[in-house]
């Protein structure tokens, strides 16, 4: 499972188009990859205050809601645009391609939440090196 979400990921931020044409449940694939890179990104920013020597653990709750915070956010700003993006679609001549545009915004989500979570280790070197929010 994990070798496949891995590849998942791999193909997505490689823009191989095969993975884009797959319909058998691609869409809920690169929607745990929103949901899972997300909320480790997020659950590490949530960590600001507590990485660093005086300060102890005791932000638990920040982040959760760090965690839930960013695949929310990436999923919010997606629904909000996708409305006005279909009419444009449909002004334009390209309703028919509708579809696969939207498998491609969905992939291009994943693949900003992938780079996101790949920004971790940057992120918890300035946490460990500045105490100043």
């Amino acid at each position: 499972m994990s070798g496949q979400f891995f590849s998942i990921a791999d193909a997505v931020l490689r823009g191989r188009p095969h993975v884009l044409n797959d319909r058998s449940g691609m869409r809920r694939k690169l929607l745990s990859l929103i949901v899972i890179f997300g909320a480790w990104y997020g659950a590490l920013m949530g960590t600001f205050g507590s990485l660093t020597f005086e300060g102890g653990m005791g932000r638990e709750w920040q982040i959760l809601y760090s965690a839930i915070k960013v695949p929310f956010l990436l999923s919010s700003t997606f629904v909000i645009c996708l409305p006005s993006f279909f009419v444009l679609n449909t002004l334009l001549g390209l309703r028919s391609d509708f579809a696969e545009s939207l498998r491609a915004l969905i992939a291009t989500q994943s693949a900003i939440a992938i780079v996101l979570a790949s920004c971790s280790p940057l992120t918890v070197f300035w946490y460990l090196t500045d105490s100043d929010y």
